[in-house]
């Protein structure tokens, strides 16, 4: 990172965002699993990947056991209400991209105050592992994800990589360690390769970058965001 602030970073910039919410007809509620909630996850998603929704119901726990990739989402509503627990410290997956990602177009990712992903960030730190997956990777356009939790985060909260037009917005990140051992590499939010974002009207205490700022990006705005905690907000200079 070249450039540190200790408070929010606003680029102004002329960017027009619009979002209808998806007009979804079909329904697919996340089940539990016998095996890996990871499975019943993905094949929520992708029996409602067109023009449907997704839920998963409020006060419900999933335990996904391995990474969970779906891709080619279109106009599809998230209900995102209940708990996403991550796995237990495994160095199995140390290098792997993230344990929840997502690639597609016109998705509504809402999590009404309630949804929450819970990490286990706790029991990386304390064996001073930084190699975990992220929690949660975007690649998308005209979408927005909002309104949700993630706690604990064992590196990275979440990452926004080769989007467009994408708002993030009225998110909690809280990763600190209970240990003497630090929560590294927890950043909260970073973007790379991506045009046309907005971070926004969001809580953060972790132990890095709240929000980092990679390269071949364009129109980025991060606005109204509280950072606590952390090395404050970073940018590269290399921009597209």
């Amino acid at each position: 990172m070249v450039q540190i602030f200790s408070s929010f970073i606003a680029i102004s910039l002329s960017l027009v965002v619009s979002f209808n919410l998806v007009q979804a007809s079909k329904v697919c509620t996340v089940q539990r699993s016998n095996r890996d909630d990871a499975l019943s996850i993905i094949q929520a998603f992708n029996d409602c990947k067109t023009g449907g929704t997704v839920v998963f119901p409020r006060g419900q726990s999933f335990y996904p056991q391995s990474l969970i990739t779906v891709k080619d989402l279109k106009n599809v509503n998230v209900q995102f209400y209940g708990n996403f627990v991550l796995p237990n410290y495994n160095t199995q997956f140390n290098g792997k991209g993230a344990f929840f990602e997502l690639f597609g177009d016109n998705i509504h990712f809402e999590g009404n105050g309630a949804g929450t992903f819970v990490g286990t960030g706790q029991q990386w730190w304390d064996k001073k592992n930084n190699q975990g997956p992220i929690v949660f990777r975007i690649t998308a356009k005209n979408s927005v994800f909002r309104n949700f939790r993630i706690f604990n985060a064992p590196n990275g909260h979440m990452a926004m990589t080769g989007c467009n037009n994408v708002v993030v917005e009225k998110v909690t990140m809280n990763s600190v360690s209970k240990s003497k051992n630090f929560a590294m590499n927890t950043d909260a939010w970073g973007c790379a390769w991506s045009d046309n974002l907005i971070f926004r009207d969001s809580v953060i205490h972790n132990g890095d970058d709240c929000a980092a700022i990679n390269g071949g990006v364009s129109n980025i705005t991060v606005s109204n965001v509280q950072c606590t905690g952390g090395h404050g907000f970073s940018a590269r200079t290399l921009l597209k």
